[in-house]
């Protein structure tokens, strides 16, 4: 499939001043894993300039909330749909472009304001759908979590409550209020995405499960810039993912 910058997708990394020790690693990876990547390229700063082939920066100024930061981003781009993605979410395996964009226009026909491409949590179980694809129904958490997300720019500024926190909009119910239809990948899909990724922070810390990854990828130095995530940070996360492998085998959401 031929794909071109004409697609009306931003694709929109959403950091700020205090993470820009990721940029770099983040870039190179990107560079690596979706050198072929059809959609124009943002980074989200605050006041910091930052400079690489294909990226454009978008200063946002002093932090006044992720959810007004974000939004005065989503102003500075032109496409009408944006991929949301985030600077700790680092690309580890070649991302399959052509499965993506059929992935997205399927996605399209159904007027839809929110497609979750990242693996985690929620997913859909509508048997009745046979695309890699379907609808997330209401009163679930996380339903409108934010990262790794294609978002309809209409959808998004409903979303974007003034004063919310990256933790507030991924735990708001707003999207439930909506008739903006929301739909994420299936468990089938999900096993295999279109787009693979390392979920190298916790907190701010480095995961200690990504460690391995890290070194790698040959950024030993760069493990050197932060903490370690707590041990009991790690059982924490292990018995959370339990859970939700739980919830998956089940095909049952979190209410």
């Amino acid at each position: 499939m031929s794909v071109s910058k004409d697609l009306e997708v931003a694709f929109l990394v959403v950091s700020c001043d205090r993470y820009a020790d990721l940029w770099e690693p983040f870039f190179m990876l990107l560079d690596k894993y979706w050198p072929d990547c059809p959609f124009n390229i943002y980074l989200v700063a605050n006041e910091l300039q930052f400079k690489w082939p294909g990226v454009k920066v978008i200063n946002v100024g002093v932090d006044v909330s992720y959810a007004d930061n974000l939004r005065k981003a989503s102003e500075s781009v032109k496409e009408d749909w944006i991929l949301i993605w985030l600077e700790d979410l680092f690309f580890s395996a070649p991302v399959d472009t052509d499965r993506l964009i059929s992935l997205i226009n399927w996605f399209k026909k159904f007027n839809s304001g929110y497609l979750k491409v990242a693996t985690d949590m929620p997913l859909t179980f509508q048997p009745e759908f046979k695309s890699e694809i379907g609808p997330l129904p209401k009163g679930i958490r996380y339903r409108s979590a934010i990262g790794g997300t294609l978002y309809h720019r209409s959808t998004l500024d409903k979303l974007l409550l003034p004063g919310s926190s990256a933790w507030d909009l991924d735990k708001s119910r707003m999207s439930d209020s909506l008739d903006d239809p929301f739909y994420a990948l299936s468990p089938k899909s999900a096993a295999n995405p279109p787009i693979s990724y390392e979920n190298i922070l916790i907190k701010g810390k480095w995961s200690r499960v990504s460690l391995g990854f890290l070194r790698t990828e040959g950024f030993q130095k760069l493990i050197r810039t932060r903490e370690l995530e707590s041990i009991l940070s790690l059982l924490y996360a292990k018995l959370y993912i339990l859970r939700l492998s739980i919830f998956r085998i089940l095909r049952l959401h979190w209410k």
